[in-house]
C-alpha cells in the first residue's frame, strides 16, 4: 500500500507505522519513531496491548525511522541542520528530533484499520496530536463567487463548505452531506449559496 501511494499521490509519503504479520496473521502496528509494538486480538474489540519492539522486526524498524527522518527534515532547514549536527557529532548516527515536530512534517501513513479495528487508536490520536487545526492553516481565496478576497479560518465569519457525497433516499429525497471545512456553521432551516448552480438554497428546517 505505500508503494501504492507513493506512485499516486507523492513519492515523498513514508509509514509511521508498520505492519505485524500480514493479510490473515495481521494483528498489530509498530511505531517506527517510539519503537513501541501495539497487538491486537483481531477480533474487532477495542483491547491493546502495547510493547517493545519486536526483536525480528528491528532491523526494519531502524530503516523505516531513519528513512521517515530523513525525508521529515528535507522541509524544515533548521531541522536538517541541527539532524545533520548531531549525526557528525554522534559518528553517522541518525539525529534525533522530536517525534512531534516530524510528525507535523513528515506525511505518514497508518498500515492498520479493516474489520479488526487494528490502528483506529492510534491513527486518532496521531490526528489529535500532529494534524494542524484549520486556524493553524495560512488564509486562501475564496471559491470563485467570491474571487479576490482572501478567507481566513473563522467559526464566526460566513459559511464555507464542500458538498463531498449525494444520496437519494426513498423518504427523503437527496441529501447531501456537506463539510464544513474553513468558516462559519450550518444549521438547519438556513439559506445558503450553491456556487455550482448559482442559486440560494435552503437546508431542511428541524423537527422541532
Amino acid at each position: 500500500m505505500v508503494k501504492d501511494i507513493q506512485e499516486n499521490i507523492s513519492d515523498r509519503a513514508v509509514p509511521l507505522y508498520l505492519p505485524i504479520g500480514k493479510e490473515l496473521e495481521f494483528k498489530g502496528l509498530v511505531n517506527v519513531l517510539t519503537g513501541k509494538s501495539y497487538m491486537y486480538k483481531g477480533d474487532g474489540s477495542k483491547e491493546v496491548t502495547e510493547g517493545d519492539i519486536l526483536a525480528d522486526m528491528a532491523d526494519a524498524v531502524a530503516a523505516a525511522r531513519e528513512t521517515f527522518v530523513e525525508r521529515a527534515v528535507e522541509a524544515d532547514d533548521e531541522l536538517m541542520m541541527r539532524y545533520l549536527e548531531e549525526k557528525r557529532s554522534s559518528g553517522g548516527a541518525s539525529g534525533s528530533p522530536s517525534q512531534g515536530r516530524l510528525c507535523k512534517i513528515g506525511l505518514s501513513h497508518n498500515p492498520g484499520l479493516g474489520t479488526g479495528n487494528i490502528g483506529v487508536y492510534q491513527l486518532m490520536d496521531m490526528v489529535v496530536n500532529y494534524m494542524p487545526s484549520p486556524k493553524d492553516m495560512l488564509n486562501r481565496a475564496a471559491l470563485k463567487w467570491r474571487r479576490g478576497r482572501q478567507d481566513s479560518p473563522d467559526e464566526k465569519g460566513p459559511f464555507l463548505g464542500s458538498v463531498f457525497k449525494v444520496m437519494v433516499d426513498p423518504y427523503v429525497g437527496k441529501l447531501s452531506f456537506v463539510k464544513v471545512f474553513f468558516s462559519g456553521t450550518l444549521t438547519s432551516d438556513q439559506t445558503v449559496f450553491n456556487v455550482t448552480e448559482g442559486e440560494e438554497e435552503r437546508t431542511i428546517p428541524s423537527a422541532s
